[in-house]
Protein backbone atom coordinates (compact mmCIF):
# COMPACT_ATOMS: atom_id res chain seq x y z
CA UNK A 1 0.00 0.00 0.00
CA UNK A 2 0.73 3.39 -1.14
CA UNK A 3 -0.51 5.88 1.65
CA UNK A 4 0.61 8.96 -0.50
CA UNK A 5 0.47 8.26 -3.41
CA UNK A 6 -1.28 11.14 -5.01
CA UNK A 7 1.34 13.64 -3.03
CA UNK A 8 3.53 13.97 -6.13
CA UNK A 9 5.85 16.17 -4.63
CA UNK A 10 9.52 15.81 -6.08
CA UNK A 11 12.56 17.58 -4.82
CA UNK A 12 15.25 18.03 -7.20
CA UNK A 13 18.64 16.81 -6.03
CA UNK A 14 21.50 16.82 -9.14
CA UNK A 15 20.94 14.31 -12.19
CA UNK A 16 18.27 13.13 -9.77
CA UNK A 17 14.43 13.75 -8.85
CA UNK A 18 13.41 11.92 -5.21
CA UNK A 19 9.54 12.23 -4.46
CA UNK A 20 9.22 13.35 -0.67
CA UNK A 21 6.55 10.87 0.29
CA UNK A 22 4.58 9.32 -2.71
CA UNK A 23 7.06 6.47 -2.23
CA UNK A 24 6.27 5.22 0.99
CA UNK A 25 4.72 1.78 1.23
CA UNK A 26 3.94 -0.56 3.44
CA UNK A 27 3.42 -4.52 3.28
CA UNK A 28 1.92 -7.41 4.98
CA UNK A 29 0.94 -10.99 5.23
CA UNK A 30 -1.01 -13.49 6.89
CA UNK A 31 -1.32 -17.33 6.61
CA UNK A 32 -2.93 -19.48 8.85
CA UNK A 33 -3.72 -23.93 8.23
CA UNK A 34 -5.13 -25.99 11.02
CA UNK A 35 -2.34 -28.56 11.12
CA UNK A 36 1.29 -28.81 9.84
CA UNK A 37 2.60 -31.21 8.13
CA UNK A 38 6.18 -31.27 6.86
CA UNK A 39 9.93 -29.32 7.08
CA UNK A 40 11.15 -25.84 8.36
CA UNK A 41 12.90 -24.22 5.36
CA UNK A 42 15.60 -21.91 6.72
CA UNK A 43 18.22 -21.00 4.16
CA UNK A 44 20.23 -18.36 3.07
CA UNK A 45 18.82 -16.08 -0.37
CA UNK A 46 21.84 -18.45 -2.27
CA UNK A 47 20.15 -21.62 -0.71
CA UNK A 48 22.14 -22.06 2.18
CA UNK A 49 20.62 -24.48 4.49
CA UNK A 50 21.57 -23.18 8.12
CA UNK A 51 18.69 -24.70 9.50
CA UNK A 52 17.78 -28.37 9.42
CA UNK A 53 14.73 -30.63 10.54
CA UNK A 54 13.45 -33.81 9.67
CA UNK A 55 8.80 -33.96 9.04
CA UNK A 56 7.67 -32.25 11.95
CA UNK A 57 3.65 -32.77 12.55
CA UNK A 58 1.36 -29.86 14.47
CA UNK A 59 -1.93 -28.83 14.70
CA UNK A 60 -1.70 -25.41 13.85
CA UNK A 61 0.87 -22.86 12.08
CA UNK A 62 0.71 -19.06 11.74
CA UNK A 63 2.77 -17.02 9.90
CA UNK A 64 2.84 -13.04 9.59
CA UNK A 65 5.15 -10.79 8.19
CA UNK A 66 5.20 -7.07 7.92
CA UNK A 67 7.08 -3.91 5.87
CA UNK A 68 7.64 -0.82 5.28
CA UNK A 69 10.12 1.13 3.06
CA UNK A 70 10.40 3.81 0.40
CA UNK A 71 11.16 4.31 -3.78
CA UNK A 72 12.92 7.62 -3.02
CA UNK A 73 14.22 8.22 -6.76
CA UNK A 74 16.84 5.90 -7.46
CA UNK A 75 16.81 4.67 -4.08
CA UNK A 76 15.33 2.27 -1.99
CA UNK A 77 15.10 1.36 1.75
CA UNK A 78 13.04 -1.50 2.87
CA UNK A 79 13.11 -2.86 6.19
CA UNK A 80 10.95 -6.59 6.73
CA UNK A 81 10.16 -8.84 9.66
CA UNK A 82 8.52 -12.22 9.76
CA UNK A 83 7.15 -14.81 12.80
CA UNK A 84 6.03 -17.84 12.33
CA UNK A 85 4.26 -20.29 15.19
CA UNK A 86 3.84 -23.88 16.11
CA UNK A 87 0.87 -25.45 18.44
CA UNK A 88 0.78 -28.25 19.56
CA UNK A 89 4.30 -29.50 18.25
CA UNK A 90 4.88 -33.23 18.74
CA UNK A 91 8.73 -34.04 18.71
CA UNK A 92 10.87 -36.82 20.56
CA UNK A 93 11.09 -34.96 23.37
CA UNK A 94 7.47 -34.30 24.34
CA UNK A 95 4.88 -31.64 22.84
CA UNK A 96 5.07 -27.90 23.08
CA UNK A 97 4.01 -24.93 21.59
CA UNK A 98 5.90 -22.14 19.71
CA UNK A 99 4.09 -18.89 19.49
CA UNK A 100 6.29 -16.69 17.49
CA UNK A 101 9.39 -18.21 18.16
CA UNK A 102 10.46 -18.09 15.01
CA UNK A 103 11.32 -14.76 14.02
CA UNK A 104 13.24 -13.70 10.75
CA UNK A 105 14.09 -9.90 9.86
CA UNK A 106 15.67 -7.80 6.93
CA UNK A 107 16.53 -4.73 6.21
CA UNK A 108 18.36 -3.41 2.51
CA UNK A 109 19.22 -0.52 0.43
CA UNK A 110 19.44 -0.50 -3.16
CA UNK A 111 20.76 2.66 -5.37
CA UNK A 112 20.38 3.15 -9.30
CA UNK A 113 23.53 4.96 -10.32
CA UNK A 114 22.46 5.87 -13.60
CA UNK A 115 19.40 7.33 -12.17
CA UNK A 116 16.30 5.24 -12.91
CA UNK A 117 13.70 5.46 -10.38
CA UNK A 118 12.64 2.45 -8.43
CA UNK A 119 8.55 1.48 -8.52
CA UNK A 120 7.76 -1.58 -6.13
CA UNK A 121 4.30 -1.44 -6.80
CA UNK A 122 2.82 -5.20 -8.91
CA UNK A 123 4.09 -4.98 -12.22
CA UNK A 124 0.10 -4.10 -14.12
CA UNK A 125 0.26 -0.90 -11.47
CA UNK A 126 3.84 0.56 -13.25
CA UNK A 127 3.74 3.26 -15.11
CA UNK A 128 3.74 1.65 -18.88
CA UNK A 129 5.95 4.59 -20.52
CA UNK A 130 9.28 4.32 -18.09
CA UNK A 131 11.73 3.99 -19.97
CA UNK A 132 14.33 1.50 -18.41
CA UNK A 133 17.49 1.64 -18.87
CA UNK A 134 17.19 5.67 -19.53
CA UNK A 135 20.36 4.88 -21.73
CA UNK A 136 20.59 1.32 -23.04
CA UNK A 137 23.82 0.20 -24.23
CA UNK A 138 22.52 0.80 -27.81
CA UNK A 139 19.46 2.35 -28.60
CA UNK A 140 18.18 0.69 -31.78
CA UNK A 141 15.38 3.01 -32.73
CA UNK A 142 18.23 6.03 -32.73
CA UNK A 143 21.68 4.60 -32.94
CA UNK A 144 22.87 5.93 -29.77
CA UNK A 145 25.16 4.43 -27.26
CA UNK A 146 24.96 4.71 -23.37
CA UNK A 147 25.57 3.28 -20.39
CA UNK A 148 22.87 0.67 -19.40
CA UNK A 149 21.58 0.75 -15.86
CA UNK A 150 23.66 0.44 -13.11
CA UNK A 151 22.73 -1.01 -9.45
CA UNK A 152 24.43 -1.56 -6.29
CA UNK A 153 22.57 -2.95 -3.31
CA UNK A 154 23.51 -4.16 0.33
CA UNK A 155 21.30 -6.43 2.52
CA UNK A 156 21.25 -7.77 6.41
CA UNK A 157 19.37 -10.29 7.66
CA UNK A 158 18.93 -12.12 10.66
CA UNK A 159 17.28 -15.48 11.61
CA UNK A 160 16.21 -16.66 15.23
CA UNK A 161 14.63 -20.02 15.95
CA UNK A 162 13.36 -21.36 19.37
CA UNK A 163 16.22 -23.35 21.10
CA UNK A 164 13.78 -25.16 22.62
CA UNK A 165 13.84 -27.55 19.22
CA UNK A 166 17.10 -28.62 20.13
CA UNK A 167 15.92 -29.91 23.57
CA UNK A 168 12.72 -31.54 22.16
CA UNK A 169 15.19 -33.74 19.33
CA UNK A 170 14.12 -32.00 16.69
CA UNK A 171 17.48 -31.36 15.32
CA UNK A 172 20.81 -30.85 16.87
CA UNK A 173 23.65 -27.77 16.80
CA UNK A 174 25.59 -29.77 14.90
CA UNK A 175 23.52 -29.56 11.30
CA UNK A 176 21.53 -26.35 12.92
CA UNK A 177 22.02 -22.83 13.87
CA UNK A 178 19.64 -21.15 16.20
CA UNK A 179 20.52 -17.57 15.30
CA UNK A 180 22.30 -16.59 11.88
CA UNK A 181 23.16 -13.13 10.36
CA UNK A 182 23.53 -12.90 6.58
CA UNK A 183 25.51 -9.57 4.95
CA UNK A 184 24.90 -9.18 1.10
CA UNK A 185 26.91 -6.38 -1.30
CA UNK A 186 25.45 -7.10 -5.07
CA UNK A 187 26.48 -5.11 -7.96
CA UNK A 188 23.83 -5.58 -11.19
CA UNK A 189 23.97 -4.19 -15.08
CA UNK A 190 21.05 -4.20 -16.76
CA UNK A 191 22.87 -2.94 -20.78
CA UNK A 192 18.96 -3.71 -22.18
CA UNK A 193 15.90 -4.13 -20.51
CA UNK A 194 15.73 -7.71 -20.96
CA UNK A 195 19.50 -8.67 -20.21
CA UNK A 196 20.72 -8.60 -16.47
CA UNK A 197 24.30 -9.49 -15.31
CA UNK A 198 25.19 -9.12 -11.37
CA UNK A 199 27.54 -10.25 -8.76
CA UNK A 200 27.03 -10.93 -5.43
CA UNK A 201 28.94 -11.58 -2.12
CA UNK A 202 27.55 -13.15 0.52
CA UNK A 203 29.02 -13.32 4.14
CA UNK A 204 27.40 -15.65 6.77
CA UNK A 205 27.76 -16.03 10.48
CA UNK A 206 26.07 -18.61 11.86
CA UNK A 207 25.97 -19.69 15.60
CA UNK A 208 26.79 -23.39 16.41
CA UNK A 209 27.75 -25.20 13.64
CA UNK A 210 24.96 -25.65 10.69
CA UNK A 211 26.45 -28.71 8.55
CA UNK A 212 26.11 -26.93 5.35
CA UNK A 213 29.36 -24.72 5.90
CA UNK A 214 31.24 -27.94 6.95
CA UNK A 215 30.77 -26.98 11.12
CA UNK A 216 32.55 -23.79 11.20
CA UNK A 217 29.72 -21.36 11.27
CA UNK A 218 31.45 -19.42 8.44
CA UNK A 219 31.35 -19.03 4.67
CA UNK A 220 31.85 -16.25 2.53
CA UNK A 221 29.77 -16.94 -0.80
CA UNK A 222 29.98 -15.15 -4.37
CA UNK A 223 27.59 -15.55 -7.08
CA UNK A 224 27.56 -14.25 -10.93
CA UNK A 225 24.31 -14.31 -13.00
CA UNK A 226 23.63 -14.17 -16.68
CA UNK A 227 19.35 -13.67 -16.67
CA UNK A 228 17.41 -13.64 -19.86
CA UNK A 229 13.73 -11.91 -20.03
CA UNK A 230 11.80 -12.78 -23.02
Amino acid sequence: SYPFRWLDIELPAGPYRLPLLSGLFLSGGYSYHHRFRGQLDVATSLRNKVFVTGRLVADEYSFWTAGYGIDFGPFRLIHETTRASLVNLRAPGGEASLRGQFTVWQVSFSWRITGEPYDSRPFRQRARDQRFPAAPLYDFETGAWGPGALEVAVRYSNTEYDRELVELGVTNPTTSSQEARAFEVALAWWPWRTLRASFQVTRVIADEFPGVFDSHGRDTSFALRLQVDF
